[in-house]
This record gives structure tokens, sequence and C-alpha cells, in this order.
């Protein structure tokens, strides 16, 4: 309970710490994300699945799960000045591979914007749903407890959105053959957990996880892996550890890639990868991209440049997962 505590702090400071809010902070700095950038928000309610009660953020028991959703997509016209998503715009045309992401806790898909709309502005329809529990409050035990239901949440959410009628939802329409899940921090154990034995969703192709959870208690069970999957993990991490990460990544079935950040301390090192707008985001974000287009959409030239990110640099590292029977750092 206290190690979960310290994370909450961690991330909250974290968040907190960066420069302007999340929303317009460098929102498309990459190179990997020229196209404008729409966004719309739509509620999903499952009432097959309960949620249940956190006492410590005043969150009541429901018999369903409610699960606002935050929808980035490519807009036509130019991206704005400030990089930011425009409410509304018009969708670009074509199909557009899907990415479904899962936030850490606690936290929202406005905490996100800057990394969510890179990958918008690349071509992808981001889906992002706020969580009933550790979208709020975790992670306490009760939003630890509560992180087998976020598979559920993805799968039931990639569901709705994959039968929306494009031209009333207002968003691009999407190659549903072409699917990548994504998390960061406790996110990423619900990421994993969608091409892992225990809650695997076969229309998921690949996984990009950011500064992930792979080892909480109470979470899925994350056997049986299968790859493509990309890790990122700062190597002095302070809210995640390193070391189980990379142990987690060694058991991937298939292609697996540990990008590591290398040098960034304190509070920063969990965040400011994925959200900042320092040299190492510089090269984390649009990496990112790179994953997706290589291995999402099958693009061998996204597959030679995402081999060659780091190069020259001290910044990060990208290597084959080898387990280093993890003590905890």
């Amino acid at each position: 309970m206290l190690r979960r505590l310290g994370v909450l702090a961690i991330v909250v400071i974290a968040l907190a710490a960066l420069p302007g809010s999340p929303a317009s902070a460098g929102s498309s700095g990459s190179a990997g994300s020229p196209g404008a950038v729409g966004v719309s928000t739509r509620t999903f309610v499952d009432r097959s699945r309960p949620t249940p009660a956190d006492v410590v953020a005043g969150i009541t028991p429901a018999d369903e799960r409610r699960l606002p959703t935050t929808i980035y997509y490519p807009a036509r016209g130019k991206a704005a000045a400030a990089g930011d998503a425009v409410r509304g715009a018009r969708p670009r045309g074509g199909r557009f591979p899907l990415v479904l992401f899962a936030g850490g806790a606690p936290g929202s898909p406005k905490d996100y914007a800057p990394l969510l709309q890179d990958w918008a502005g690349a071509g992808y329809v981001v889906v992002a749903p706020k969580f009933p529990i550790s979208s709020l409050a975790g992670p306490d035990d009760v939003a630890y407890a509560d992180l087998p239901r976020q598979s559920g949440d993805l799968r039931f959410v990639l569901r709705r959105v994959l039968k929306l009628d494009p031209e009333h939802a207002g968003i691009p329409a999407v190659d549903g053959e072409h699917i990548a899940v994504a998390g960061h921090s406790l996110g990423g154990q619900t990421a994993l957990s969608l091409v892992a034995n225990c809650c695997r969703d076969p229309r998921v192709d690949v996984a990009l996880v950011l500064a992930g959870v792979t080892d909480a208690q109470n979470g899925p069970r994350l056997q049986k892996l299968r790859g493509p999957v990309l890790f990122v993990h700062s190597r002095n991490d302070r809210a995640v550890p390193y070391g189980p990460t990379l142990d987690t990544c060694a058991t991937v079935a298939g292609w697996k890639r540990m990008l590591t950040v290398e040098d960034v301390r304190g509070i920063r090192a969990h965040i400011t990868p994925f959200l900042g707008d320092d040299e190492y985001a510089a090269i984390v974000r649009p990496a990112t991209v790179e994953f997706l287009d290589g291995y999402t959409r099958d693009h061998e030239t996204a597959r030679r440049r995402l081999s060659r990110i780091g190069a020259g640099t001290d910044l990060v590292g990208l290597s084959r997962c080898a387990a280093i029977a993890s003590d905890g750092r």
C-alpha cells in the first residue's frame, strides 16, 4: 500500500510540474504529427458490469460502468498553430487504424493530449476512455482491484467504436483490421492484458507500453504475451521500477523491444519522455509513431527508422529485452 501511494504522489506531482496545461504543452512538436487533429467525446455505458465504491475518492458503487471517451482523429486542413485539437473538426477522408489508450492513475485523457494528438496527427483514430475508478482515484487498493475490469472496459469501448457510423459520429472511418493498444503507468498493465492469455482481444495487433506497471498483484495476469510489443521506460523511474518491466518484456513471444530512457531522474522520469517538450520527448514521441506505423500499418521504412532510434546519442537506447532477474530496481 505504501508503494502504491508513493506512485500516486509521484504521478500527481509530475503531471503538475509540466509547463502549462497538458493540453497545450508542445502537443504537435514531433515530425510524426504533421496533420490537423479533431476531437470528439462520447460516453459509453456498459450495463453488464459493476463499478465498486472507493470511499477515499468519494466514488459510490454502481451497477454499470460509465466510460466517457475522448476520440482524437485526423482532420482536414492544416494543424492549428498551437497544435491543439479542434472540437468537431471535419474528419479527414479515408480509413485509419485505431489506437486504444489506457491512462495512468489518476489521469484522464486530457492529461495525455500532447501524445495522443501526435498519434492522431500521424493518421490514427485514438480512443481514450476515462476509467470509473483509476482515472479519478488510484493507484489505491480499489484501483488495483479494479484493474481486471479495465481490460473489459477497453474491449467494450473498442466494440462500440467499431460499430459507430462515422458520418453521424463525426469521425473518420476506422480500419478495424489494424488496431493497436497503448497504456501509460497503471494503464500499461491494462494495455498489455489485451495481448495476454488472460484477456486477449484478437482484434488487437500490437501493444505499446509506456512506463507501464507489469507486476500489480491484483491486476490481470500477464502470461503468454504476444508481440509485437514496444516498451518505453526510464531506467531511473521512481514511480514504476524499470527492472520488472524489462523482465516482463523478455517473456513476450514474438517481436519485442525495450526503448530505455537514460539519465532522466526524479519525478520527470515517469512523465516527461511522453508528455514533455525536452530532448528526450523529441526522440521518444516520434519513436512511438514509428512503432505504430511499422507494426500496425506494416511499413518497412518505419521499422528501419525505429531500429535506428537514439543512434549517436546517449539519451535513449533501443534493445532486445533480456531479463535481469529483477530485484525491483
